[in-house]
């Protein structure tokens, strides 16, 4: 534009010139568009200078970024290399010259001592489609793994820049994420398979202890006998021991987060009177306060409640060395919720300073105990955790030791007038309908006996397909079964009565507790588990949660 407008104005300053006489130039008309036209061309020739010197400015600043650029480039610790449109490489960072060897113009496919053969025609191909932005991971013959990123030049279509990155390292840890993902699945297959022996184990223990306990129960006379309180005391340990190992085993387990209505005092005086033999033997007197908030029913995980408190208690017994054990109750209401704090006090020898924290640690016991598997107060922790709460020991004033077991709840709806909860505990089952389900000859009779005590009709089946027979013939509205069972277990038989709308209560109870089954049972469609052995008590407690099963409705 400015070349074009200087030469119209010197065509204009010829054409002055040419048209006037020398001699008439001064007093000539022309003289002033001459001038005018000189006077345009010098400021044309002003920006032409100015623009000239703009453009190189803007050339040194193009030429010393590039310089910075490729400094840059070759500070880079990754080989990058550019290539003209036939593939040659025409530029190259330090790190591409040291990794490629290269020479100017040499193609880049061409490569001999670095890329492997295997993988050289993989980089002709990729080559080859340099249009699009693309990524390939090939190996060198120095077994480095490298990934080349194809990338279209920003400054020029006829030139494609090559960046690569060295990942043999990534690979490496690839393979080390392969190895640990491997290792974790391992660890859950020994995991798994412990809990399957562990499950095993407990129903071989559990099954036998139930019987004893439930035969126990059935005769009155031999129960007040120092004989039946000796057997008690044997049976109660056993299942306690078979307690804290699930905890230990399946901390996770479904079982321990179900939720159900509580009556705090009561489940107490259950396991108080459980432990009676125990607490008669090592000469310790209870004494038990409720406050009046006590009253109110509570909605927590029934089993947890009761596993905490037979541990303190038995830990008092057994470790304490005192003659007296006072038990408290106090919950905090907070509208709907409760802040409950339970104490177990003793006035026993104490527990040192330096034991205190070390008896919760699992398989750990005070510096002088003899008795226990050291994994009760572990299983307390555990549990109390759970809850949103937490178990802790302290000097009691005067002498002994004072857990403090503290958890949040919900609380029941409560009939001030009654002074009971809503969910009163059934005290029969008079004119329910029972299908009692269990592979155990003397189990299943004496757990017959017992539901037709309660005034139940009972109908027995030694394993699933038996039960589904007897249920083509009667209607029942409980379903009572165990879960280890032959031909079909508690699982199937349950997953089938919830397919064919069988719309009753279904309970297992089974003396395998460790594994997964008591999760595979609820999942399939049961209402609740309890564990072996079967008692009147807990019978009653656990289907007072279901209305419809009381006998006022039949």
């Amino acid at each position: 534009m400015i070349d074009h407008r200087l030469d119209q104005l010197r065509r204009r300053a010829e054409a002055a010139l040419g048209e006037t006489d020398i001699h008439d130039f001064i007093d000539s008309a022309t003289v002033s568009d001459y001038k005018s036209a000189l006077a345009e061309m010098a400021i044309y020739q002003a920006e032409l200078l100015a623009q000239h010197e703009d453009l190189e400015a803007a050339n040194a600043r193009v030429t010393q970024s590039a310089e910075k650029l490729s400094e840059l480039l070759n500070l880079m610790e990754d080989p990058y290399v550019i290539l003209d449109h036939h593939m040659r490489i025409i530029d190259a960072n330090r790190a591409a010259e040291n990794a490629f060897n290269l020479k100017q113009a040499q193609a880049f496919d061409s490569l001999p001592d670095h890329f492997a053969t295997t993988d050289r025609s993989l980089i002709k191909v990729w080559l080859a489609d340099s249009q699009a932005n693309s990524t390939i991971e090939v190996a060198t013959k120095a077994d480095v793994k490298s990934r080349y990123t194809l990338k279209k030049h920003e400054f020029s279509d006829d030139t494609v820049l090559v960046i690569a990155r060295d990942i043999t390292e990534l690979q490496g840890q690839t393979t080390l994420a392969e190895q640990l993902k491997h290792s974790l699945l391992r660890i859950e297959e020994l995991q798994k398979e412990r809990e399957t022996a562990f499950a095993f184990l407990s129903h071989e223990m559990r099954t036998p202890a139930a019987t004893i306990a439930m035969l126990l129960e059935s005769d009155i006379d031999l129960r007040k006998t120092d004989t039946g309180h000796l057997i008690e005391t044997n049976i109660q340990h056993v299942l306690s021991v078979m307690d804290d190992l699930k905890v230990v085993i399946r901390p996770d387990a479904e079982i321990f987060r179900e939720q159900s209505t509580v009556d705090l005092p009561l489940v107490l005086q259950d396991v108080v009177d459980s432990l009676a033999p125990l607490l008669k033997k090592n000469g310790l007197s209870v004494h038990i306060n409720t406050s009046h908030n006590s009253k109110h029913s509570l909605k927590t995980n029934l089993l947890s409640i009761k596993q905490v408190l037979t541990n303190l208690i038995k830990n008092a017994a057994l470790h304490s060395g005192g003659s007296e054990l006072w038990i408290s109750i106090d919950p905090i209401l907070l509208r709907d919720k409760a802040s409950v704090t339970v104490k177990v006090s003793d006035n026993g020898k104490g527990v040192p300073d330096a034991d205190k924290q070390r008896i919760f640690l699992p398989f750990e016991r005070g510096s002088d105990a003899t008795e226990g598997t050291g994994i009760g107060l572990d299983v307390c922790k555990r549990l109390a955790r759970q809850l949103k709460g937490n178990v802790a020991i302290k000097d009691r004033q005067g002498g002994g030791s004072e857990f403090v077991f503290s958890f949040f709840a919900y609380v029941e709806e409560y009939t001030a007038e009654s002074g009971q909860s809503s969910g009163a505990e059934f005290e029969s089952l008079n004119g329910l309908s029972v299908l009692l389900v269990d592979d155990d000859l003397m189990i299943r009779k004496l757990s017959a006996m017992l539901v037709q005590n309660l005034g139940a009709q009972v109908v027995v089946a030694v394993d699933g397909e038996d039960a589904l027979e007897q249920l083509k013939k009667h209607d029942f509205q409980l379903v009572i079964t165990d879960i280890m069972m032959p031909n079909l277990d508690g699982v199937g038989l349950t997953r089938a009565l919830r397919a064919g709308h069988f719309d009753g209560v279904i309970l297992g109870c089974s003396a395998a507790t460790v594994g997964d089954e008591l999760d595979s049972l609820l999942a399939a469609g049961a209402d609740a588990v309890i564990p072996k052995p079967l008692t009147s008590k807990g019978l009653l407690t656990v289907l007072s949660s279901y209305p419809e099963l009381s006998p006022d409705r039949h």
